[in-house]
């Protein structure tokens, strides 16, 4: 699949403990140089044997001395980086919460870095492309994944930096229609969800969180992603520990303390209840189909449930987790196992059941209620968080609608999920949290 895409970007798919490449060229700490100098001639040497015609050495050092700063960024986490291929990307300045940076970030002389220490085999990167399909009706792009060899590593290791350099500058994020970056004045709003960001991220950077000796330290930085104007969307992201599993984020440790997992019981469901002014009756993601076992229709139903507020249609509703009933479900053994009549789960029946069930909020459904009720979950979790950073030393992990804390804290977080969802909402009845 080629990574010099044309379509939009959503949500990227990333392997835990990546980090997201960093554009900024102003932001590039002096002691790069350490490094770029034994690499300089060399590129030099490569690109003059290059179809470029007439070589920029200002623009190949400029690329050359960001790429090793993403690696010094990247060895301190698994020693990989995600990055866009898209020539689009590079093609407007780099917008920093909210304000476009003079200086962009060329594009060719990017690809003759990757392709010089390629060639070098002192790093390797698997292309980004189109994903799959999702809710919205667009593509799920996977971006590029570049990993840095042992060599580089080790070299970007024995330089000292600031613990600052490992902060994610740009965490306010506002997207158009297209999902591109796009310009926002700052204003009050603007400012504190920064402050609250830049405060998590530079604790979350003196923070220790592993999952085991071999994977090392996971860096965590978060970054809020708001959906064409700020009152819609607005959810918290990281470039690793969300992109686990639920099994291996119970394995994670946060200053070498366990940790327990608190969820919000259907998180979007449970705030389109209470919006609606009316309590949620039982598990929403359960409905009487004998002849499917109880684990079966219920993760079918959760896959509906999760979809159906951002979806035009049925039809499209269906697509989707048609689809991924094809990608992830075994039919041939649930119906060796007893767990299915037959090798065909009738989703459309369930969408149909499952929508004179929640009648009560049928109103949110096919219509982008979703990007509404992200930004009422995304308060939320705000929420949260701040809570914990005004009473705690600790840090805790938001995961969508979960919150990862040390065993230590979790009574209290427990009580700081309560009293968010009441807050925001002004109504808790609808608010259930499982622990794990």
């Amino acid at each position: 699949m080629s990574s010099l895409m044309v379509f939009s970007y959503t949500q990227t798919k990333l392997k835990g403990g990546s980090v997201l490449y960093n554009m900024d060229i102003s932001s590039i700490p002096p002691e790069v140089e350490l490094i770029a100098v034994k690499y300089r001639k060399k590129l030099y040497k490569y690109l003059d044997k290059s179809s470029i015609r007439k070589v920029s050495k200002d623009k190949a050092n400029e690329c050359l001395r960001l790429f090793l700063y993403n690696c010094i960024v990247a060895s301190k986490c698994h020693n990989t980086f995600a990055m866009s291929l898209r020539e689009e990307t590079y093609s407007k300045s780099p917008i920093r919460n909210g304000r476009s940076l003079r200086k962009k970030c060329s594009f060719t002389y990017t690809k003759k870095v990757l392709d010089f220490f390629t060639e070098l085999g002192l790093i390797s990167y698997e292309k980004g492309g189109i994903d799959e399909w999702n809710s919205r009706e667009d593509f799920t792009t996977k971006p590029t994944i570049v990993t840095v060899s042992h060599t580089i590593a080790d070299q970007c290791n024995s330089i000292e930096i600031s613990e600052k350099t490992h902060l994610q500058i740009n965490c306010l994020i506002l997207r158009d229609s297209d999902k591109n970056d796009i310009k926002f004045s700052q204003g009050v709003y603007q400012k504190e969800k920064i402050v609250m960001l830049n405060k998590y991220n530079l604790r979350a950077i003196k923070t220790e969180i592993t999952k085991d000796k071999k994977t090392g330290n996971y860096l965590l930085q978060l970054r809020k992603i708001y959906n064409e104007d700020f009152a819609h969307g607005g959810r918290l992201y990281d470039l690793s520990v969300q992109s686990m599993s639920k099994k291996e984020r119970k394995l994670l440790k946060i200053n070498g303390e366990s940790v327990c997992l608190l969820d919000y019981k259907a998180f979007e469901t449970s705030i389109a209840y209470t919006l609606c002014d009316t309590k949620m009756q039982g598990d929403p993601y359960t409905i009487d189909f004998e002849e499917y076992h109880p684990t079966v229709v219920r993760s079918v139903c959760k896959l509906i449930m999760t979809r159906i507020y951002n979806c035009n249609n049925k039809k499209t509703l269906s697509y989707l987790v048609n689809e991924y009933i094809h990608d992830n479900f075994d039919l041939e053994k649930l119906l060796e196992e007893g767990k299915i009549p037959e090798k065909r789960i009738p989703v459309g029946l369930f969408i149909d059941i499952l929508e004179d069930k929640h009648d009560a909020i049928s109103e949110m459904f096919y219509n982008r209620s979703g990007d509404n009720l992200q930004y009422i979950g995304s308060e939320i979790m705000d929420y949260v968080i701040e809570k914990v950073m005004q009473n705690h030393l600790e840090v805790v992990i938001p995961v969508f609608d979960e919150v990862v804390c040390p065993e230590s804290i979790v009574d209290r977080v427990e009580c700081y999920m309560k009293d968010a969802f009441d807050s925001v909402l002004e109504d808790s009845t609808n608010c259930k949290i499982d622990i794990d």
